[in-house]
């Protein structure tokens, strides 16, 4: 058991923040793993160097929390691009960056039909 100690006001006023604070940063660790484990399970079962992550669902938590991810994902990957993104849905119902596509393909995507992603390549 710990023993006990003087806790003053502004230590008590600031025990919540401190938790909501450890809490997010321990979320953060384990949605981070989480990319780390799907990269290295591609990377280490296919030919494809691109890792996709729709941010989707979580997007409120995700998008508050997207400078800490992304730093974190550019240390585990210092050599590879990480970044967001907003793909477009193709006709054929795939996801494209719409800088990286041909002119000619531009309208066989539909642009109101964008989503954010997390998106890490390690092609370069």
């Amino acid at each position: 058991m710990e023993p006990v100690r003087v806790l003053s006001r502004s230590t008590l006023l600031g025990l919540k923040a401190q938790a909501d604070e450890e809490t997010r940063i321990r979320n953060v660790k384990s949605y981070v793993e989480n990319i780390c484990h799907q990269v290295m399970n591609i990377a280490r079962t296919s030919t494809q160097t691109r890792f996709q992550l729709e941010v989707g669902n979580h997007y409120p938590y995700i998008r508050d929390n997207m400078p800490d991810i992304l730093e974190k994902l550019q240390t585990l990957f210092p050599d590879s691009k990480v970044d967001t993104k907003f793909l477009y849905r193709g006709l054929d119902k795939k996801m494209y960056d719409i800088a990286d596509i041909d002119e000619r393909m531009k309208p066989f995507i539909d642009i109101r039909l964008k989503q954010e992603y997390i998106v890490i390549d390690w092609s370069l």
